[in-house]
């Protein structure tokens, strides 16, 4: 709701709180095999193990998420998954389109490589993009890719480097 949809409902400005939805990303690899982005152990690289840190770290997402501004209001999260073959299926979308009307920004954050996702959101959406950088190295802000591209096509995208 904007400030001129407030004038009408008698809410105050003052009131109004944003409407976030969490969107993390998670890249399911098929197999084990290193890349130019991708290195560890056979154990680290195991799409088995590998699914189960990103179900960790999906959960220490959700509870940073509470440090976020009281004029945030978050939305239910949503766990998005892709494999390495870079196609996002339809039933990932769906799980989106349940409350997209609501949402005021979309808030992208993963296990790796989220600026993908971020882009697609964005140009699918055409509603703002926010990406928490520093999923590799917490003073590298990713995101700073995707921003730029979904600016240059007149859409709005912000990275921040932490929650706070």
């Amino acid at each position: 709701m904007d400030l001129h949809e407030a004038a009408f409902t008698g809410e105050k400005p003052i009131d109004l709180r944003i409407k976030v939805k969490p969107v993390f990303v998670f890249l399911a690899h098929h197999n084990a095999a290193e890349g130019p982005c991708r290195i560890g152990s056979a154990e680290q690289l195991d799409p088995k193990a590998e699914r189960t840190r990103s179900q960790d770290v999906y959960a220490a997402t959700m509870a940073k998420l509470k440090s976020l501004s009281p004029v945030a209001h978050i939305l239910d999260p949503v766990f998005i998954e892709h494999g390495d073959d870079w196609l996002v299926r339809a039933e990932q979308y769906r799980k989106l389109d349940v409350d997209v009307d609501e949402v005021d920004v979309f808030l992208v954050t993963g296990t790796s490589l989220n600026q993908f996702f971020a882009v697609k959101l964005g140009e699918r959406y055409g509603k703002p993009v926010a990406m928490v950088g520093g999923e590799l190295d917490p003073f590298i802000p990713m995101g700073c890719d995707a921003a730029s591209h979904l600016r240059a096509e007149g859409l709005e995208a912000y990275v921040s480097l932490d929650y706070d």
